[in-house]
């Protein structure tokens, strides 16, 4: 239980302050709970959505939109926003890593945001609750599974904290947790969506490593989207082909 609060108290904006000790072997170690962060934002953007749905699918997508980006303190878009800036960029290594903590928005940070605000927008009008429901789940767990596979840049920061021990252990608590809620919503029509976000947040992870020796939280944010963004995607093209 205390490293789900952990979790819930860097990821999500809570209307409560939790005073807890930390150690940094615990933001490692709860990266396996991000998925429970997920349910909880899940159940509510959809309870949301649900109860604003008399005022038109758009209408409801963009107020379902607002509400996640707050609870979500918006931080996954300001890496999806760093990391485009960084790439961007062409540079490498520690010049790359300054560009993307360089506090001024560049342009190609702004088209990245508008790109994935207006993907997240149009897909929610197209999923049904069961996928409003999980698809916070699958990008937090996309997330985790990238904190684990790549090694962090730097020895400081959020994104040092939550992947520098992370392991097999943070991996099948995560998978498990992912797996029992995905298949309980969307049955069988969860398999791909998930196994396609998490095929993305990792190419995207190995590309922007290769360029800075590792990862960061801005790295992390960003797959998170990207792998958010993919799910929704793939789940619609689902419901289309089948």
């Amino acid at each position: 239980m205390r490293l789900i609060l952990i979790a819930f108290m860097f990821l999500v904006r809570a209307p409560f302050y939790i005073d807890i000790k930390t150690s940094d072997e615990d933001f490692s170690a709860c990266t396996a709970y991000f998925p429970v962060v997920g349910i909880l934002i899940g159940a509510v953007v959809s309870a949301v959505f649900y109860i604003v749905s008399p005022l038109g699918k758009d209408i409801a997508s963009l107020i379902m939109f607002t509400v996640y980006v707050y609870i979500a303190l918006g931080f996954h878009l300001d890496g999806l926003a760093d990391c485009f800036d960084g790439l961007a960029s062409g540079a490498r290594g520690d010049d790359m890593i300054g560009i993307m903590k360089d506090s001024r928005i560049g342009a190609f940070a702004a088209i990245s945001i508008f790109l994935a605000s207006m993907f997240y927008i149009k897909l929610f009008t197209l999923m049904d609750y069961m996928a409003l429901l999980v698809f916070p789940v699958a990008g937090r767990y996309a997330m985790t599974v990238t904190a684990v596979v790549r090694r962090p840049a730097r020895e400081e920061g959020l994104g040092y904290l939550f992947s520098n021990k992370a392991g097999i252990r943070e991996f099948v608590i995560s998978t498990l947790i992912t797996c029992a809620a995905g298949l309980a919503l969307m049955k069988a029509g969860f398999i791909l969506p998930a196994a396609c976000s998490v095929i993305v947040s990792l190419v995207f992870s190995k590309n922007i490593s290769s360029r800075m020796s590792g990862i960061n939280g801005d790295v992390l944010g960003a797959s998170l989207v990207l792998s958010e963004i993919t799910f929704l995607l793939t789940a619609y093209a689902e419901t289309i082909i089948w």
